[in-house]
């Protein structure tokens, strides 16, 4: 699924949606993005393009609001292995290499709340399990 392409110098290209179908009572259809099964599985990306003029587009990963229960979570995990390696997480801030601008900031902030305590944040490595 493409979006038109502009032929004009000023034109602007044409925009991709997917979305799911609405609920009215209920729950709104999922949405799903996989590689099938195979020996070697296909590759996801998500990805804006280089922005020879201006600022390239942003990516947002975001759950919805709960307006009368919890709010959906956002889950990042990479797939484990049997016979090879792990996979590899990493998430960093963008570079600059204009004297005038910052680097990218990062930052990790739990959720907070009106009254009580706070959300919980750990970070920690993977344990080794050493078989003799």
């Amino acid at each position: 699924m493409i979006g038109g392409s502009s032929i004009s110098d000023k034109g602007r290209g044409g925009s991709v949606m997917i979305s799911s179908g609405a609920g009215k009572e209920s729950e709104s259809g999922s949405v799903t993005m996989m590689t099938g099964d195979s020996q070697s599985s296909g590759d996801i990306a998500v990805s804006s393009d280089i922005a020879s003029d201006s600022n390239s587009g942003s990516i947002s990963i975001g759950s919805g609001k709960g307006m009368s229960g919890s709010a959906g979570s956002v889950s990042i995990s990479v797939g484990s292995s049997d016979m090879g390696d792990g996979g590899v997480i990493s998430i960093e801030a963008g570079s600059t290499s204009s004297t005038d601008n910052d680097g990218g900031a990062g930052s990790f902030v739990s959720g907070s709340l009106e009254s009580g305590i706070g959300g919980q944040m750990s970070i920690s490595s993977g344990s080794s399990v050493l078989n003799t």
